[in-house]
């Protein structure tokens, strides 16, 4: 145990001197666009309703992939770190299913992160890692039914937090301009509904994959 966690203190340390090495540039911005994918979520005491009055319970989800883009901005902090905001229009699909009914779901939103970032090495490829915030804002919300009565526009909060947390690579393609990859997991911190089932209990968890290119400033 003591040797795995010299270990692990040691690839640390290589990953921070690294990082110490980076030439990051004092403020950049650029584009990402990407797919959103609804993994799970934490789904509590929530049933459909149906016509007669009667509820499905015993739900279960399934996902589909949404698109989500926007652009971001991001300045420097003492080496290896930097603070960015993230603007995303997210676009996110999920079915949720009972024994004799299902609703689809399409949730339209603009989506708010603001991540503390830390970027490592010093040459042309650089892997990064960010966590922080994402504060979500409803632009709208449709669901698709082939049973029950639900009408969710105003079953929802019209904002939402989440925890964003992940990594991804750049690749400098020359002292201006480099291209972006990554992926990271969102963890719903609050209930997402309210209204009529204000006493119910869902918390989303997304996965999303965003490419893009930033633009720096020295």
């Amino acid at each position: 145990m003591r040797r795995l966690c010299s270990c692990f203190a040691l690839i640390g340390a290589a990953l921070f001197a690294a990082g110490l090495r980076a030439e990051e540039p004092a403020f950049s911005w650029g584009l990402k666009a990407g797919w959103a994918v609804r993994s799970g979520a934490t789904l509590k005491d929530v049933s459909i309703k149906n016509p007669d009055g009667s509820s499905e319970a015993g739900l279960s989800q399934s996902s589909r992939t949404g698109f989500m883009g926007g652009v971001f901005a991001e300045a420097r902090l003492s080496a290896p770190f930097s603070v960015q905001l993230e603007t995303f229009y997210a676009q996110k699909r999920f079915t949720v299913s009972a024994a004799n009914a299902s609703v689809t779901y399409h949730l339209n939103t603009v989506e708010l992160p603001l991540t503390l970032k830390a970027t490592f090495g010093s040459e042309a490829f650089r892997p990064y890692v960010f966590a922080g915030p994402n504060l979500g804002l409803r632009v709208s919300v449709k669901a698709d039914k082939n049973s029950g009565n639900v009408v969710f526009d105003d079953q929802t909060k019209s904002a939402d937090l989440a925890l964003d947390m992940g990594g991804g690579f750049l690749y400098r393609l020359n002292a201006g301009t480099s291209l972006l990859l990554d992926a990271r997991y969102s963890l719903g911190l609050v209930n997402s509904l309210s209204g009529p089932l204000s006493g119910d209990f869902s918390k989303a968890h997304d996965i999303k994959i965003l490419t893009g290119v930033r633009f720096a400033f020295r």
